[in-house]
């Protein structure tokens, strides 16, 4: 199978393929036009090519089949077959192919056979006849020419002209192409003459090769072309059903003016007809399109064939049937001649106007589809040497259009003109071809518009072309205007007859004189157009025009009257050119006609435009700043505004684009003008508003632009009219109902949570709300904000209650730790792991200066007030009802973006106590209200986000809390159960609310300063949440600052410390809980700090969350290295800090134990105390040593401090003295050899103690018998009876072994010795620290003139009698902290603190001497607050403190003091006074002194510094507690500073009372292996055992005491050691 398969594929010979092909049948072809045109059979049998391409062509090109065969031979890997010589059988070959090719052809064309087979046969040679040679093809063509006569029938024809076609294509024949061009253009009929163009077309290759028959095929185009256009004409009429057609050489386009505007494929389509045609292609179109496209091409190719009278005749031709035309095929055929004759350039002049006449008559048709067609012949003149005819012409044409039979024709060539013209100028290429013609054009608009009112718009929009164009409009700038105004004044129409008397000087006095209005129809491209034009204008008049003189300018506003007259909306560019020229301007004597002329004109018209109406009202606005002074003209001003209110309020649907544009002009005028315009102005804008609330379809923003004018007004109002504040107060507050839109409410909530008042209680708006913290809480800051596609990670967005930095000029440096101080808990993960769409808020937090519409006035007002201060003139706001719209707001729930605003900035506003201090019932119903929802009782829930917001419940309540915080300050308005309430809700909320600890162990520090006595009723149960609370370590801190602050405050803790059921072992109230629990929460905390540092845990610190709250544009964030580094320094400090805090708190409060009751909690606080280290070996810290031995001093005694007896001083007898190292303190005794007593001085780290020794010697016995040597013979030798030895036996010794590593040490009596004692007696007994106390005066804000300051007000020096003990300097046994104590430098005097534990001394600049001549800058005293880590900054300057005020590379915290009502320098009368018993020494300092009532306290760190202190977020204290409250802040400040400090050197904190430990450890490590205190050597023996601290002994009891097995005689030796 496969090898016969095999023979079936392989080539067959030539006679086998030629013989097999014979033997097949002929298929019939169809002679359809189609298949002449495309040269195809059905396909359904091979071709005659098909059939003979299998023989090999010789010399020709092999053919496709033969290729394919040829391949597939080769691929096969089959054998060449052919044999014999090659030449010889390529060339054998050749010829057999072609004869047999020319006989099949002359056999198949012969005359005798039938039509049909003659046709068939023109069909199958016509498609390979140019693969053979050009002689077989004339010899064919022997017998077919007879097929291209006239006399061949039609189908004949064709088949004739297919094979004709495909023969004048082949290359052979050159020599016989003019005897195939006969052929060609054989007379034909002419529905057939599509077949002459087509073979022509091949002929000539598309006109490119003319020769030899160039003259002849010119000749015979022009001849023809008339025949086919009318043959065409004819043959679509009889299509249409119209009759036969006639040709009129003059016809025109009127049908196409009016046709239906087909596209290219509607061939034969009459476009005036209203027929539907049929959609098949006439033959004698087809011809005609034809010749267009050769003619065209043979001018694009060949131009010079056609000589100057050929080519006269040819556009004479070519023009004639353009006119005529209706076709659209035909226009466009014309036009590619025309292109091809333009493009050329050989356009005779003759024929230029003729052309010109029909482009302006296809260009002047609307929809044709040929612009850009016509603009090509038309450009290619304008840039040909025809140029300047050509402007003639299309100027003639306008001036004086040509007077046809026809108005539409007239119409529509001037049209085109119109437009040309208008192309002209829009052209960028033409530059400035018009600007030489500006006055024909005039004249020529002017006649169009005057004859023609049909043109008007295009009149209008070549106008606008001309002006659009800048070389005509500079040119147009320079020239005489006089025709040019005259012809757009009437275009445009005159004004109505004006009213107003306006005198003949006026520019505007011609505007008088028509009393007729255009009754042309106003379209909408018309006025468009219009439009256009004005704002060109309105352009010209600000750059090319902006020097024209005073005629030109009142042309200029003429015509934009005229305008706006008969398009409202150029009123706004009329007005403007008004203006520009002055005749709006006061100065101008006819201002007021003019103002009323525009204004009666526009707004009395109700169809006027909503911009014309605004542009009117818009005049008011821009005016009045210049006449705001003149009595005269502002009264007159006033009469015209009231006139237009006036107007404007009889029509009831103003525009509220209108209205808004009268709010800007209340809000310019409206706190200067008399009341009895001010009044009808607002009741206007307020009417027109409460409809606009009420429609949804308003747009918002016209709406916010209202609001924003009405705060305008009330903050321009507020320093000068308080009947004018309180009409628009009442107006505002309306507008912050729940009905109206949520923007509105915002706008105007904006400016109620800033109003403030003074301590006069006179009202101002601040810029500044001062709520970032808990906007950040909110997120709606920009660093906290969710982002758009989800809600953010914890890393980036978790529940705070922060403070971050507020001032200018601080930034985050150390965002890695900062939240240590600014963060309680993180969000759940559960939340974090949801994929939420965040809602767009509709508002963030505005910062400094911004939110309201403009920045306020500086300062309160002098007419509006809080509460009545006058009985003759209304002058207060009821803030009460603000107040009440706040509740409301709380209680019944709101619009979430409204309910947050006020979340935020409600504390901030509370904590301006005078503003609603009078308002009792709104604040106990407030805090009712706030009470209950953070406990959630009752049924007044507060208001939950939707879950997209991001917003948790416990955010809400992180705020409720603050506002709660902020209500403290008026707790003198509640009663106790309210205060009570309070207090539980803060106590709650340590474990109700995840995140709430931190701000609720705040608040209640700050309740132990301002009710006491009510917070001690629940300060035991306080304490034991708080103990619940420790294992979160992020409030460590917190609580610890608590407590230590606690300790100082007995009456807040009075009850918890005497009778509270004990927390430990069942313990009884007197055994002490209440003390056990606050050892047991500082122990827990030792216990976790040392744990932290033995896990030497680089990444935990202190605080559990250290990620960043806010990402700070001032981060090193090209130091990672040095933010890791000072991010562990700050852990470190943390922790170190918590250490301290712990044994601090510790200590104070064992102190606050009375005496009788301490030795009871001394076992419980050593046990906890001790510890091991990492080898499992019991320890005690250093500190916890220092605790201990504070314990071991006062368990029995509160004496306090104690002195040196006088008498061993005396220089005149030097006594006799003796020190040891006792244990863990060193023990000096001192004896007078005149006498038998002593001195006892007990150095411990805790402190000293100084007692007496006296022996009262009895009287001996008379019977005593006196020794061998006298008991006085010491004294008669001059030596002592008694030693310190002795001393020193009877109190601390027996003769019971004492093992030897528990011998005293005696220390050597040399001067190493006396100075390491005095040095350690230079070693305070309490921690010192230092504060700066700095006065900001009124005004004042650089740090010279703050220095300068010599005193302060009443209320600062009250506060400084408050904060410590005015002491000497001079002579001070105290450490002055760098204040001079010899020649008073630095002042007399300071002001001092101190208590058994710490001491404080405060550096105070008013108190320093100020030398403004010598020292300007205060240097002097800036070597002392400068190199202050902590400042107390009392800021009564009334503006906002910037924390680099005082730049310092110490400049660490500054605890800011302002005045909740800002004082002004004066003094406020108060009910609250100091009661302070006035001793003798301080008597002047403290009589009558007046506390201010309410002060904002608030503690704001450097950028590398963490935020600490309870202070962090603003905090409301009162005067009588500000003293202790701002102290306990600089105390912990202080300390952390110093921790801080130490760190960062790489060091390690010590108290002094540890310094003073290390001292004697450090005795002891030197003194304790020598041999100085052995009286008697010891030879036997290894020699004493080593006693260093640690190392164990063993022993056995005896003789009362412990004895070791081999140094028992060691152990009794007491000589040793004495």
């Amino acid at each position: 199978m496969k090898k016969a398969l095999g023979k079936l594929l392989e080539p067959c010979t030539a006679s086998t393929v030629l013989v097999l092909k014979r033997l097949e049948p002929r298929p019939t072809v169809s002679m359809t036009p189609e298949n002449v045109d495309r040269g195809q059979n059905d396909g359904s049998s091979p071709s005659l090519n098909e059939r003979i391409k299998s023989l090999a062509i010789g010399p020709g090109s092999p053919s496709p089949v033969g290729k394919a065969h040829s391949g597939r031979t080769r691929h096969s890997g089959s054998p060449d077959t052919t044999q014999g010589s090659p030449s010889s059988t390529r060339q054998s070959k050749y010829v057999n192919a072609e004869d047999a090719f020319k006989v099949r052809c002359l056999h198949d064309l012969g005359l005798t056979l039938p039509a049909e087979k003659r046709i068939a046969a023109a069909y199958e040679i016509s498609k390979d006849i140019k693969l053979y040679s050009a002689d077989a093809l004339l010899e064919i063509w022997t017998v077919a020419e007879d097929l291209t006569t006239e006399r061949a029938p039609q189908e004949a024809r064709k088949a004739g002209f297919a094979l004709l076609k495909a023969s004048v294509s082949h290359s052979g024949i050159l020599k016989e192409r003019e005897r195939f061009y006969d052929m060609i253009v054989t007379p034909v009929d002419p529905s057939q003459a599509s077949l002459q163009i087509s073979a022509l077309q091949e002929l000539t290759k598309k006109g490119q090769e003319l020769h030899p028959f160039e003259a002849k095929l010119v000749l015979f185009l022009n001849h023809s072309l008339e025949g086919w256009f009318l043959a065409a004409e004819r043959a679509r009429e009889a299509r249409a059903g119209t009759g036969s057609a006639k040709f009129e050489p003059n016809r025109n386009l009127s049908g196409l003016a009016s046709g239906t505007g087909r596209s290219d494929d509607d061939s034969g389509k009459d476009l005036s007809s209203k027929d539907s045609l049929k959609q098949s292609t006439l033959g004698e179109e087809t011809t005609l399109v034809g010749a267009y496209y050769l003619v065209a091409d043979i001018l694009s190719n060949h131009p010079e064939v056609f000589y100057d009278d050929q080519l006269k005749f040819l556009i004479e031709r070519v023009t004639s049937i353009a006119l005529a035309a209706r076709s659209r095929k035909d226009i466009r055929g014309t036009l590619k001649i025309f292109l091809a004759i333009t493009g050329k350039g050989t356009l005779p002049a003759s024929a230029l106007e003729p052309c010109i006449h029909v482009f302006c008559n296809i260009y002047g048709i609307p929809d044709t589809k040929f612009e850009e067609e016509v603009w090509g012949c038309l450009s290619s003149l304008l840039k040909s040497n025809h140029q300047a005819a050509m402007k003639s012409i299309l100027l003639e044409l306008l001036i004086d259009p040509p007077k046809d039979s026809s108005t539409e024709k007239t119409i529509t060539v001037v049209r085109g003109a119109l437009l040309t013209i208008g192309r002209v100028a829009r052209d960028n290429s033409l530059g400035g071809v018009l600007v030489n013609d500006i006055q024909s054009l005039a004249r020529g608009l002017k006649n169009v518009h005057a004859l023609y009112a049909q043109l008007e718009f295009d009149t209008l929009k070549t106008i606008s072309s001309l002006i659009f164009n800048k070389h005509f409009a500079y040119a147009l700038g320079e020239e005489d205007w006089s025709i040019l105004v005259e012809k757009v004044e009437e275009n445009f129409g005159a004004p109505p007859t004006l009213t107003t008397r306006i005198t003949s000087s006026s520019p505007l006095y011609k505007l008088m004189l028509s009393d007729h209005l255009s009754e042309r129809e106003i379209t909408s491209e018309i006025s468009e157009e219009i439009q256009n034009v004005a704002e060109r204008i309105m352009y010209l008049l600000q750059t090319d025009w902006g020097s024209l003189d005073l005629r030109k300018l009142m042309v200029v506003t003429n015509v934009l009257v005229h305008m706006a007259l008969r398009v409202p909306s150029v009123w706004k560019d009329a007005i403007n050119a008004m203006r520009i020229q002055g005749l709006l301007d006061p100065g101008n004597d006819n201002w007021m006609p003019h103002l009323r002329m525009v204004f009666s004109n526009v707004l009395k018209d109700v169809s006027q435009t909503e911009d014309a109406s605004c542009s009117v009202v818009q005049i008011f606005e821009k005016i009045f700043p210049t006449l705001r002074t003149d009595t005269r003209k502002k009264s007159m001003y006033e009469n015209c505004l009231r006139d237009a209110c006036q107007i404007l309020s009889s029509n009831t649907n103003v525009p509220i684009s209108v209205v808004a544009c009268l709010a800007e002009v209340a809000a310019q005028c409206g706190p200067d003008i008399e009341n009895d315009t001010f009044e009808p102005l607002l009741d206007m804008i307020e009417k027109a508003l409460k409809i606009s609330l009420s429609d949804p379809a308003v747009r918002a923003e016209a709406l916010g632009r209202i609001v924003d004018c009405l705060i305008k007004m009330f903050l321009r109002s507020l320093p000068q009219s308080s009947l004018k504040t309180r009409r628009l107060y009442n107006l505002v507050l309306s507008l912050a109902a729940p009905s109206n839109p949520t923007t509105v409410r915002l706008s105007v909530i904006k400016l109620l949570t800033r109003l403030r008042c003074d301590a006069k209680e006179a009202i101002e708006v601040v810029s500044f709300p001062d709520s970032l913290a808990l906007a950040s809480i909110l997120c709606r800051t920009e660093a906290t904000a969710l982002s758009q596609d989800s809600v953010p990670t914890s890393s980036n967005r978790t529940s705070t209650y922060e403070q971050p930095a507020l001032r200018t000029g601080r930034s985050s440096v150390v965002d890695s730790f900062k939240t240590v101080r600014s963060r309680s808990t993180t969000r759940s993960a559960n939340f974090r792991e949801r994929t939420l769409q965040p809602t767009h808020p509709l508002w963030m937090y505005d910062g400094p200066f911004r939110g309201l519409p403009e920045d306020p006035q500086h300062g309160p007002s002098q007419v509006v007030y809080s509460k009545l201060s006058s009985t003759e003139i209304p002058n207060v706001l009821d803030l009460s009802t603000w107040l009440d719209v706040v509740i409301s707001i709380l209680d019944e729930g709101s619009d979430w973006e409204v309910y947050s605003y006020i979340l935020i900035h409600l504390p901030s506003q509370l904590s301006n106590r005078s503003l609603f201090a009078r308002h009792v019932r709104q604040l106990q119903t407030m805090l009712n209200l706030v009470v209950a929802q953070v406990e959630r009782t009752g049924n007044r829930p507060f208001t939950t986000p939707l879950p997209e917001t991001g917003i948790k419940p416990r955010d809400i309540v992180l705020c409720l809390y603050h506002t709660l915080t902020m209500l403290l300050p008026y707790n003198e308005h509640f009663g106790r159960r309210e205060l009570e309430s309070t207090v539980r809700a803060f106590a709650n909320g340590l474990d109700r609310w995840d995140g709430a600890g931190k701000c609720c162990i705040h608040a209640l520090a700050l309740c132990c300063h301002e009710i006491p006595s009510i917070i001690d009723k629940w300060m035991f149960n306080v304490i034991q949440k708080l103990q619940q609370k420790i294992t979160q370590s992020d409030l460590a801190i917190d609580i610890l600052e608590f407590l230590s602050g606690l300790s100082g405050l007995p009456d807040a803790c009075s009850t918890a410390t005497a009778k509270v059921p004990d927390a430990h072992s069942g313990a009884s109230a007197e055994d002490g809980g209440f003390y056990m629990t606050v050892f047991g929460i500082c122990i827990r905390y030792l216990d976790y700090a040392r744990d932290q540092r033995q896990a030497q845990t680089g990444n935990a610190g202190i605080r559990s969350s250290l990620q960043p709250s806010r990402q700070s544009g001032s981060a090193s964030e090209d130091a990672p290295g040095a933010e890791a580094s000072q991010a562990s320094d700050a852990q470190t400090s943390l922790s170190e800090y918590v250490s301290t805090l712990a044994y601090h708190v510790i200590t104070s409060w064992f102190l606050t134990i009375e005496v009788s009751r301490r030795a009871r909690h001394v076992g419980w606080i050593t046990k906890g105390l001790a510890c091991k280290d990492n080898s499992g070996k019991p320890m005690m810290e250093e500190q916890s040593q220092v605790i201990l031995d504070m314990m071991h001093r006062t368990v029995f005694s509160d004496l306090g401090e104690t002195q040196p007896d006088e008498r061993f001083v005396d220089p005149d007898e030097t006594p006799i003295r003796k020190t040891w190292l006792d244990g863990m303190s060193i023990l000096t005794l001192e004896i007078l050899p005149s006498s038998n007593s002593g001195q006892f001085t007990k150095r411990q780290a805790s402190g000293t103690t100084h007692a007496s020794y006296y022996h009262n010697t009895a009287k001996m016995p008379e019977h005593h018998v006196k020794g061998r040597r006298s008991d006085s013979s010491s004294h008669s030798q001059g030596l002592p009876n008694v030693y310190p030895n002795h001393m020193f036996l009877q109190l601390s010794s027996t003769i019971a072994p004492l093992p030897i590593p528990l011998q005293p040490i005696v220390l050597p009596d040399n001067d190493v010795i006396q100075r390491a004692l005095r040095n350690f007696d230079r070693t305070d007994t309490v921690d010192g620290h230092k504060a700066g106390v700095i006065y900001i005066g009124e005004g004042q804000s650089s740090e010279a003139d703050i220095l300068a300051n010599s005193r302060g007000t009443d209320a600062y020096e009250a506060f400084l009698l408050g904060l410590g003990t005015k002491v000497k300097l001079q002579d001070a046994k105290f450490n002055t902290q760098g204040l001079d104590r010899v020649s008073n430098i630095d002042g007399t005097d300071t002001y001092a603190w101190r208590d058994r534990v710490t001491e404080i001394v405060f550096h105070v600049p008013t108190m320093m001497p100020t030398d403004p001549e010598n020292d300007p800058q205060g240097v002097k005293k800036k070597a002392h607050v400068g190199n202050d880590r902590v400042k107390i900054v009392y800021n009564n300057s009334g503006r906002i403190f910037d924390f680099n005020t005082f730049p310092s590379e110490m400049n660490f915290v500054n605890i800011v003091i302002t005045p909740e009502a800002h004082t002004g320098g004066g003094r406020l009368v108060t009910a609250r006074k100091l009661r302070k018993k006035a001793t003798e020494v301080d008597k002047a300092e403290s009589i009558a002194t007046e506390l201010y009532g309410y002060y904002k306290v608030q503690t704001i760190c450097s950028s590398k510094f963490p935020q600490l202190s309870p202070a962090a977020s603003l905090k409301v204290v009162s005067a009588e507690a500000l003293p202790n409250f701002v102290r306990n802040l600089a105390l912990n400040a202080s300390l952390f500073c110093q921790i801080w400090s130490v760190v960062l050197g790489h060091g390690e904190y010590y108290s002094s009372w540890r310094v003073r430990l290390k001292k004697i450890i450090r005795l002891r490590k030197e003194y304790a292996n020598t041999n100085v205190s052995a009286n008697v050597a010891y030879p036997l023996g290894p020699g004493p055992p080593s006693i260093y601290d640690g190392d164990s002994y063993t022993g056995v009891v005896s003789v009362g005491g412990l004895a070791e097995p081999d140094y028992f005689h060691m152990s009794l030796d007491f000589t040793r050691w004495t």
